[in-house]
């Protein structure tokens, strides 16, 4: 009825899913909803919030009544967007499963569990590479369970044999630190802060001016139905704010509101230069489980202490999840996943390949540009040049800026990539780094100062508890030469 892979879940099903899963209380995502089958049997078991994905238009408009709709497609879906669940769960397209499930496990939370179905052939014919990725992290991080031809009957019937995947992301950092932070709604005394006392009081009075106009476009929706319903029309008002998805409760629209009040708050205090890929996700997280902290300005000015005082654990954390995405690709290696024999297994070599960064756009005469939809190493690779700011005492903010009449080359390299000059096969030079793209999606990329490499490996192994070699070995075209630590 809507299209060739929409096979409703079987209740059944559902229940052998997710049995012995912890489900009262906890927020799931289900970024394949369908017409919201496991949804409903979610908000049954006591879930107390429920995130959805439909890229179909008509089934979408029945899970919108069922649960918060983030995103149509859900390779849209960033780790950001997602740092506040405990567990996904989902029934995606039997054709490409693995790729579901590998962007689930890409963008999960540390301690997120993750439920899938599949084509039991998914697991067992591993004759691609990404079914080979795919089953090195089963391996490593969780079990299949085999459930048969248990579609046979369903209401959507198929003969396909079906597996669910269970994988647990291991937690690895530690939770973001909320003590401090004041529960009082009343206001506060003027103090000094890094910007003047007005800009920040202005953003405050305009997230409680927003809250009341949300309140009073309720109200009059609820005015207009007390007099029409006397004469015998018979209607329902909602509010929803459609500036991206509909955002169809307050709560949602509150949560969201702080979000992008956060942001400004952040650009107006340059804060910019610790907001890495981490940190996005820890405000993330803050904001959707820590409602009852109101957006006040002692709250705001209680973030940015524990920001710049906790700086250089946050940067180191970011250092060390950007080196360990790169340097898993070497010519050989336990993750099953593409590499080159360019990258080094143990460190940041000076030169480095990244995978998926970039595609070709047909746009303006061609040219390449940074695949948004894949942006987990474009991430890594900002984190990178804010940790080569802090290391070098560079200015981020300056090597942020970027316009067509300054010097691109000390700019952010993906600055550059987000413009529209960038031709494959072309090196090109940025702030710490000089690079090329291809159109297949890969770019190389090498530091332009080994003492600058040097130092960042120094971080990095300090980050790990490693003891990097008094020397190493650095190769060029022409010679092989030592570089001492």
């Amino acid at each position: 009825m809507f299209h060739s892979e929409f096979y409703p879940t079987p209740r059944p099903v559902i229940e052998a899913m997710l049995g012995g899963t912890q489900i009262a209380g906890q927020t799931f995502l289900e970024p394949s909803a369908g017409k919201g089958d496991i949804i409903d049997y979610l908000k049954e078991q006591g879930a107390e919030n429920i995130l959805a994905c439909e890229i179909n238009a008509d089934l979408r408009k029945i899970v919108e009544s069922k649960a918060r709709v983030i995103a149509s497609d859900f390779f849209e879906v960033r780790g950001e967007h997602v740092s506040h669940i405990n567990c996904i769960v989902m029934n995606p397209p039997f054709s490409n499963a693995e790729k579901h499930i590998l962007h689930a496990w890409e963008i999960a939370p540390e301690g997120c569990e993750i439920i899938a179905l599949c084509n039991s052939e998914t697991v067992e014919n591993r004759h691609y590479r990404a079914r080979e990725e795919f089953y090195s992290i089963v391996k490593d991080y969780g079990s299949v369970e085999e459930l048969g031809d248990c579609f046979v009957d369903a209401e959507r019937k198929t003969s396909v044999g079906v597996s669910v995947m269970r994988l647990n992301k291991p937690v690895l950092s530690e939770d973001f630190d909320y003590d401090g932070f004041f529960l009082e709604d009343e206001p506060e005394n003027e103090t000094a802060g890094i910007i003047r006392y007005d800009e920040i009081r202005e953003i405050v009075s305009r997230y409680i001016a927003s809250v009341r106009a949300f309140d009073e476009m309720k109200r009059a929706g609820d005015a207009l139905l007390a007099v029409v319903s006397p004469i015998g029309i018979n209607a329902s008002c909602s509010v929803s704010i459609a500036y991206k998805d509909k955002i169809w409760e307050k709560t949602d629209f509150i949560k969201d509101l702080q979000k992008r009040c956060w942001e400004v708050v952040f650009r107006k205090m340059k804060i910019e230069k610790y907001m890495t890929s981490g940190l996005t996700k820890d405000i993330n997280k803050f904001v959707e489980t820590k409602s009852k902290y109101p957006f006040t300005m002692r709250n705001i000015y209680q973030m940015i202490d524990l920001i710049v005082l906790n700086r250089e654990t946050l940067l180191s954390r970011s250092l060390v999840e950007a080196v360990d995405n790169f340097t898993k690709h070497t010519h050989e290696n336990r993750h099953h996943v593409e590499g080159w024999k360019t990258n080094e297994g143990h460190l940041l070599g000076r030169k480095f390949i990244v995978p998926y960064g970039v595609e070709w756009c047909e746009w303006g005469g061609g040219h390449l540009r940074i695949i948004y939809n894949s942006s987990r190493y474009i991430d890594n690779l900002s984190d990178l040049t804010k940790v080569l700011c802090f290391i070098t005492g560079r200015d981020y903010d300056e090597i942020n800026s970027y316009n067509e009449t300054r010097n691109i080359d000390e700019t952010c390299l993906t600055n550059i990539l987000r413009g529209d000059k960038c031709q494959p096969n072309t090196w090109y030079n940025s702030a710490f780094f000089r690079f090329k793209g291809f159109k297949k999606g890969t770019l190389h990329i090498e530091f332009k100062d080994e003492d600058v490499w040097a130092s960042l490996n120094r971080a990095y192994a300090k980050a790990k508890g490693q003891v990097l070699p008094e020397t190493i070995k650095v190769k060029t075209k022409s010679k092989t030469k030592n570089h001492g630590y």
